[in-house]
């Protein structure tokens, strides 16, 4: 890695890189499962929910009906006017069926009876309520002997309708859902991967080969502690950050460091060491969870240690340190 010999420079630039082809990879796969799905087309053949009435309508079902007679709409849920309940008819049963207005307005013709037109859609159960009302509305057309109740709506119809609008999900949906969840996962993970991988070597590359010989002498002295869930090493001269990029940060460069913290409802999850350099750039190390103690004591002590690092710096975030944080700017 361009001068380096340190074994965790090259496993940093390493864990970057195949981050970075993970991502082609899952971008990669992803393509071929929708592909794939695409090239299958594969869609289930609906069975005639007439010939379920004898055994008794089911629900999930991908079903059709031969429309022989202008359906009769009786009910519809409050702000969806134009998805309405009606009753269908074939030539022997009759259904509830919602649909849409334009679906609804493709059965007004006038020879249904002699060329019955194909709906079809999922089943699925009637609402207590719209039950209710498909009841009343039937009742008020039939004469007291013929009119029905509860009990008899259920048996006929087993508390089904047929969903115009709902359709199965095939198995090139599938192949095509999964496709469109792994590319966008490998997307963000390329993106991210590519994006640190881009900023690790471009900061790498700012480095005069002195400073690049020196940062690797003192990273492979036996006195360095490199931190790797931190992401981090500690020279003699040097804080050197791995996180999302490459930062080699002299000691003597540091004129303020301040913990920072990251807080959800309240609870303490993550935290990260802030450090002001004196052209005035922040630079964020060491960033880690709290939630093991053994996190917690690696944090404290690359804090401690770079205090103690650094005597002339200012430590904690107060308005008096911002204000003499600036104050020490090198202008």
């Amino acid at each position: 890695m361009q001068g380096f010999t340190n074994e965790n420079v090259m496993k940093e630039y390493h864990r970057l890189r195949n981050m970075a082809l993970i991502g082609i990879f899952l971008v990669v796969v992803a393509i071929l499962f929708i592909l794939y799905g695409v090239y299958k087309n594969s869609s289930p053949e609906a069975i005639s929910l007439a010939g379920q009435m004898e055994s008794g309508l089911q629900t999930d079902e991908y079903a059709y009906i031969d429309v022989t007679a202008e359906p009769y709409g009786f009910a519809y849920f409050e702000g969806e006017e134009d998805y309405y309940f009606y009753y269908v008819f074939d030539e022997n049963y009759m259904y509830v069926v919602r649909m849409r207005d334009n679906t609804y307005e493709s059965f007004l013709t006038d020879d249904l009876l002699e060329n019955p037109k194909r709906i079809s859609g999922m089943t699925k159960t009637i609402p207590e309520d719209i039950k209710e009302i498909a009841i009343e509305v039937y009742n008020e057309e039939m004469e007291e002997e013929d009119q029905i109740t509860s009990g008899d709506f259920t048996r006929y119809f087993n508390d089904v309708y047929l969903d115009a609008e709902a359709l199965p999900l095939t198995e090139t949906d599938v192949f095509v859902i999964i496709g469109v969840v792994v590319i966008t996962v490998g997307a963000i993970v390329l993106l991210c991967g590519g994006v640190m991988l881009m900023r690790y070597k471009k900061n790498i590359k700012k480095l005069s080969n002195e400073d690049i010989q020196k940062i690797d002498q003192e990273l492979n002295d036996k006195e360095t502690f490199f931190y790797k869930t931190a992401h981090a090493a500690l020279t003699k001269n040097y804080v050197v950050h791995f996180g999302n990029t490459f930062e080699a940060i002299l000691y003597q460069d540091i004129i303020w460091i301040y913990p920072y913290e990251i807080r959800q409802r309240g609870v303490k999850t993550s935290q990260s060491i802030q450090i002001m350099t004196n052209d005035g750039k922040m630079h964020g190390i060491a960033s880690m969870g709290t939630y093991t103690k053994k996190s917690r004591e690696i944090y404290e002590e690359i804090f401690d240690t770079i205090v103690k690092k650094c005597p002339n710096a200012l430590v904690g975030f107060t308005k008096e340190n911002k204000k003499l944080a600036k104050e020490k700017i090198k202008k």
